[in-house]
């Protein structure tokens, strides 16, 4: 995998996740084991892991996810009502 490639998929997604990430910053249970997790992705990126690294990247993005769900959950007027609303999509390709 090219690090261009990686990086359209990160610049795609960013926005959404930028705001759930300031979302989650005020509920400091959320975010601790977020860095973490960064710390994992690169150690395994590092290392040439490839599986490691993939697998480390989804279940950080599933736990980012988890905590959109949450947060709409404990506030859903900071979140789109109608129908034609894009929810949060569960189905993560990382690396593949």
């Amino acid at each position: 995998m090219r690090i261009g490639n990686a990086w359209a998929t990160v610049v795609s997604a960013k926005g959404h996740l930028d705001r759930a990430r300031r979302l989650g910053l005020y509920d400091t249970a959320s975010s601790s084991g977020f860095a973490d997790q960064h710390v994992d992705i690169l150690d395994a990126v590092l290392v040439g892991d490839v599986s490691l690294a993939r697998a480390a990247m989804r279940a950080h993005l599933r736990a980012v996810f988890d905590d959109v769900e949450r947060i709409r959950e404990c506030s859903p007027e900071l979140f789109a009502t109608d129908s034609g609303a894009v929810r949060v999509r569960r189905n993560i390709v990382a690396w593949e």
